[in-house]
């Protein structure tokens, strides 16, 4: 049987939308859904704390993502959890996530495939991170990343929908609650990476996830993007000079500083525009403050 994690924060008409699309086949196994509510200014739905298998769990204060996974997992009654976004919603397959756990003893973390509302896949994992994607950029190292060095073969797994062993989960302390929901994942998966816990895909079980991040702006967004990042290289040693690193991000973040202005004399969508010279300032600001 699956304990399903779901974690909240003012969110429970999505909480209530995944449950209610759990088919009658795949409850067969689910002993149970923990939902952590991490100090909701919301009350909990009568439908939700009436679910015969939902259990609330609710923080008294905000403690934030990763805290409330590390929470949802020690409430967690079963071996094998699957730990979800409030936005997420399980289509088919749970038995595949109970057979992958049965028939591979080392087996730590499972990752669904994750799909949209046409079943198309949005991704669901990433090559481990490297000091050449921060510093290239999303868009560069899209583009030319592959001709300047090799993507690690271990995984990254998305926890917006990752079935976990329990065991596992507890070895290398869960989630790193230094990081946010930005990369606590990510760490996850390097600390599982570490170890003889071992990762893997299962096509046949399907989620449906909507995405679309935070409601929060670009400039806000990107500062804890590029804090967490360089914590996480920092943490995993894949910096070799961090003065050095820093000073060469400094110079792409101002070489798209000075763009972004540029463009913005030229008058080109100026509302967004702002936002990201907004963004960029912060992260120059950033990595001077923090050099």
């Amino acid at each position: 049987m699956i304990s399903v994690l779901i974690t909240n924060y003012n969110t429970w008409d999505l909480c209530i939308k995944s449950i209610r699309s759990i088919s009658e086949e795949n409850l067969k196994f689910i002993s149970e859904i923990i939902i952590v509510d991490d100090a909701s200014d919301q009350v909990a739905p009568i439908e939700l704390v009436n679910h015969q298998l939902v259990r609330i769990v609710k923080n008294n204060i905000n403690l934030g993502y990763a805290s409330s996974v590390n929470k949802a997992f020690e409430f967690a009654n079963e071996s094998i959890c699957l730990l979800l976004d409030s936005d997420a919603y399980i289509l088919s397959g749970l038995e595949h996530i109970e057979k992958q756990f049965d028939n591979n003893a080392n087996l730590g973390i499972l990752a669904p495939l994750l799909v949209d509302i046409d079943g198309n896949s949005t991704g669901r994992a990433e090559p481990e991170v490297h000091f050449w994607g921060l510093l290239l950029g999303q868009q560069l190292d899209a583009k030319i990343g592959k001709y300047i060095y090799k993507p690690s073969s271990r995984w990254s797994i998305f926890s917006c929908g990752m079935a976990v062993k329990k065991e596992a989960f507890f070895d290398v302390n869960g989630f790193d609650t230094s990081f946010d929901f930005l990369d606590a994942d990510h760490d996850f998966s390097m600390k599982i990476n570490r170890t003889c816990w071992k990762i893997k895909f299962e096509d046949r079980c399907r989620i449906y996830h909507i995405g679309n991040g935070s409601p929060q702006t670009t400039s806000k967004r990107v500062i804890r993007f590029y804090r967490n990042r360089i914590k996480l290289l920092k943490k995993y040693n894949k910096i070799k000079s961090v003065t050095s690193f820093k000073q060469l991000l400094l110079i792409r973040i101002n070489v798209e500083y000075w763009i972004l202005h540029l463009l913005k004399f030229l008058r080109i969508n100026t509302m967004d525009l702002n936002d990201k010279i907004l963004g960029r300032k912060n992260i120059i600001k950033f990595l001077k403050d923090n050099g």
